[in-house]
Protein backbone atom coordinates (compact mmCIF):
# COMPACT_ATOMS: atom_id res chain seq x y z
CA UNK A 1 0.00 0.00 0.00
CA UNK A 2 2.86 2.08 -0.44
CA UNK A 3 2.15 3.08 -3.65
CA UNK A 4 -1.31 4.24 -2.48
CA UNK A 5 0.09 6.31 -0.05
CA UNK A 6 2.48 7.98 -2.83
CA UNK A 7 -0.28 8.35 -5.09
CA UNK A 8 -2.46 10.33 -2.88
CA UNK A 9 -0.05 12.65 -1.68
CA UNK A 10 0.97 13.23 -5.13
CA UNK A 11 -3.25 14.00 -5.56
CA UNK A 12 -3.68 15.39 -2.48
CA UNK A 13 -1.01 18.59 -2.77
CA UNK A 14 -1.41 20.88 -6.10
CA UNK A 15 2.83 22.28 -5.94
CA UNK A 16 3.23 24.26 -9.47
CA UNK A 17 6.10 26.03 -10.76
CA UNK A 18 6.00 29.75 -11.36
CA UNK A 19 5.02 29.08 -14.70
CA UNK A 20 2.18 27.39 -13.76
CA UNK A 21 3.62 23.68 -14.48
CA UNK A 22 2.36 20.77 -11.48
CA UNK A 23 5.40 19.59 -9.96
CA UNK A 24 3.56 16.96 -8.44
CA UNK A 25 1.44 16.04 -11.05
CA UNK A 26 -2.04 14.22 -10.51
CA UNK A 27 -1.58 11.54 -13.23
CA UNK A 28 1.42 10.15 -11.77
CA UNK A 29 -0.56 9.90 -8.82
CA UNK A 30 -3.63 8.16 -9.86
CA UNK A 31 -0.94 5.79 -11.53
CA UNK A 32 0.71 4.82 -8.82
CA UNK A 33 -2.83 4.51 -6.27
CA UNK A 34 -3.38 2.03 -9.71
CA UNK A 35 -0.27 -0.08 -9.12
CA UNK A 36 -1.01 -0.24 -5.58
CA UNK A 37 -4.48 -1.31 -5.46
CA UNK A 38 -4.03 -3.63 -8.67
CA UNK A 39 -1.48 -5.26 -6.41
CA UNK A 40 -3.82 -5.61 -3.47
CA UNK A 41 -6.43 -7.46 -5.89
CA UNK A 42 -6.58 -10.26 -4.44
CA UNK A 43 -7.41 -9.49 -0.66
CA UNK A 44 -10.55 -7.74 -1.48
CA UNK A 45 -12.85 -7.35 -4.92
CA UNK A 46 -12.85 -3.67 -3.38
CA UNK A 47 -9.72 -3.10 -4.44
CA UNK A 48 -10.04 -4.38 -7.57
CA UNK A 49 -12.65 -1.89 -8.32
CA UNK A 50 -10.63 0.60 -7.04
CA UNK A 51 -7.35 -0.18 -9.03
CA UNK A 52 -9.72 0.44 -12.21
CA UNK A 53 -11.47 3.60 -10.87
CA UNK A 54 -7.71 4.92 -10.62
CA UNK A 55 -6.29 3.95 -13.60
CA UNK A 56 -9.73 5.43 -15.13
CA UNK A 57 -8.89 8.54 -13.03
CA UNK A 58 -5.38 8.47 -14.40
CA UNK A 59 -6.88 9.67 -18.11
CA UNK A 60 -9.09 12.55 -16.71
CA UNK A 61 -6.06 13.73 -15.01
CA UNK A 62 -4.24 13.72 -17.88
CA UNK A 63 -6.88 15.60 -20.12
CA UNK A 64 -7.64 18.04 -16.95
CA UNK A 65 -4.53 20.57 -17.21
CA UNK A 66 -6.06 21.61 -20.48
CA UNK A 67 -9.21 23.39 -18.84
CA UNK A 68 -6.35 25.96 -17.67
CA UNK A 69 -5.21 26.70 -21.44
CA UNK A 70 -8.92 26.80 -22.39
CA UNK A 71 -9.20 29.72 -20.49
CA UNK A 72 -12.55 29.24 -19.06
CA UNK A 73 -14.25 31.43 -16.79
CA UNK A 74 -14.97 30.00 -13.42
CA UNK A 75 -18.52 29.48 -12.70
CA UNK A 76 -18.70 28.56 -16.20
CA UNK A 77 -20.46 24.97 -16.51
CA UNK A 78 -17.60 23.01 -17.75
CA UNK A 79 -15.23 23.42 -15.40
CA UNK A 80 -17.71 23.23 -12.69
CA UNK A 81 -18.81 19.80 -14.14
CA UNK A 82 -15.18 18.41 -14.26
CA UNK A 83 -14.46 19.81 -10.85
CA UNK A 84 -17.35 17.55 -9.62
CA UNK A 85 -16.00 14.92 -11.17
CA UNK A 86 -12.76 15.08 -9.98
CA UNK A 87 -14.21 14.95 -6.66
CA UNK A 88 -17.06 12.01 -6.77
CA UNK A 89 -13.57 9.73 -8.03
CA UNK A 90 -11.42 10.69 -5.23
CA UNK A 91 -14.57 10.09 -2.98
CA UNK A 92 -15.16 7.02 -4.62
CA UNK A 93 -11.55 5.68 -4.98
CA UNK A 94 -11.16 5.94 -1.06
CA UNK A 95 -14.29 4.39 -0.81
CA UNK A 96 -13.33 1.19 -2.33
CA UNK A 97 -9.90 1.56 0.08
CA UNK A 98 -12.09 1.98 2.66
CA UNK A 99 -14.31 -0.75 2.00
CA UNK A 100 -11.02 -2.99 0.91
CA UNK A 101 -9.61 -2.60 4.13
CA UNK A 102 -12.73 -3.26 6.12
CA UNK A 103 -12.87 -6.70 4.20
CA UNK A 104 -9.24 -7.71 4.89
CA UNK A 105 -9.99 -6.86 8.90
CA UNK A 106 -12.75 -9.30 8.73
CA UNK A 107 -11.23 -11.85 6.45
CA UNK A 108 -7.89 -12.32 7.89
CA UNK A 109 -8.51 -10.79 11.61
CA UNK A 110 -6.35 -8.44 11.79
CA UNK A 111 -6.97 -4.49 12.61
CA UNK A 112 -5.74 -2.07 10.06
CA UNK A 113 -7.76 0.90 10.91
CA UNK A 114 -10.78 0.71 8.67
CA UNK A 115 -13.09 2.25 11.75
CA UNK A 116 -10.71 5.57 11.77
CA UNK A 117 -10.25 6.01 7.78
CA UNK A 118 -14.28 5.16 7.59
CA UNK A 119 -14.64 8.50 9.54
CA UNK A 120 -12.49 10.09 7.64
CA UNK A 121 -13.82 8.98 4.25
CA UNK A 122 -17.14 10.46 5.64
CA UNK A 123 -15.98 13.98 7.01
CA UNK A 124 -14.17 14.13 3.47
CA UNK A 125 -17.14 13.15 1.38
CA UNK A 126 -19.13 15.61 3.11
CA UNK A 127 -16.49 18.55 3.02
CA UNK A 128 -15.93 17.52 -0.73
CA UNK A 129 -19.75 18.24 -1.42
CA UNK A 130 -20.05 21.09 0.60
CA UNK A 131 -17.37 22.38 -1.71
CA UNK A 132 -18.88 21.06 -4.92
CA UNK A 133 -22.43 22.87 -3.92
CA UNK A 134 -20.40 26.46 -2.94
CA UNK A 135 -18.81 26.49 -6.35
CA UNK A 136 -22.16 26.37 -8.47
CA UNK A 137 -23.81 29.32 -6.10
CA UNK A 138 -20.27 30.94 -6.07
CA UNK A 139 -21.21 32.53 -9.66
CA UNK A 140 -24.12 34.45 -8.12
CA UNK A 141 -23.26 35.53 -4.60
CA UNK A 142 -19.25 35.72 -4.54
CA UNK A 143 -18.71 37.80 -1.62
CA UNK A 144 -21.67 35.71 0.35
CA UNK A 145 -19.96 32.36 -0.55
CA UNK A 146 -15.75 32.81 -0.21
CA UNK A 147 -15.95 32.92 3.35
CA UNK A 148 -17.96 30.09 3.81
CA UNK A 149 -15.84 28.30 0.89
CA UNK A 150 -12.91 29.09 2.21
CA UNK A 151 -13.43 27.12 5.80
CA UNK A 152 -15.17 24.50 3.86
CA UNK A 153 -11.41 23.70 2.08
CA UNK A 154 -9.45 24.37 5.09
CA UNK A 155 -11.77 21.72 6.71
CA UNK A 156 -10.81 19.46 3.61
CA UNK A 157 -7.26 20.33 3.81
CA UNK A 158 -6.85 19.35 7.40
CA UNK A 159 -8.95 15.93 6.69
CA UNK A 160 -7.32 14.88 3.75
CA UNK A 161 -3.78 15.40 5.99
CA UNK A 162 -5.69 12.66 8.48
CA UNK A 163 -6.86 10.67 5.39
CA UNK A 164 -2.90 10.69 4.47
CA UNK A 165 -1.87 9.63 8.10
CA UNK A 166 -4.41 6.63 7.90
CA UNK A 167 -3.13 5.63 4.39
CA UNK A 168 0.43 5.90 6.02
CA UNK A 169 -0.76 3.54 8.59
CA UNK A 170 -1.80 0.60 5.56
CA UNK A 171 1.71 1.10 4.26
CA UNK A 172 2.79 -2.13 5.93
CA UNK A 173 -0.02 -4.07 4.25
Amino acid sequence: MLKVFIGYVLVAFQMTSPSGFDLLPDFVGYFLIFLGLFSQRSRSRWFSWGAWASLVMTFVAMISPAQQYLKFPMGTSAVNILFDLLLAASSLILLTIVMGVTEVEDTEYVQLGSKRLKIVWAVQTVLQIGCGVLIWFAASAASAVAGVFSLCTFGLTISTVFCLFCLYGLVRM
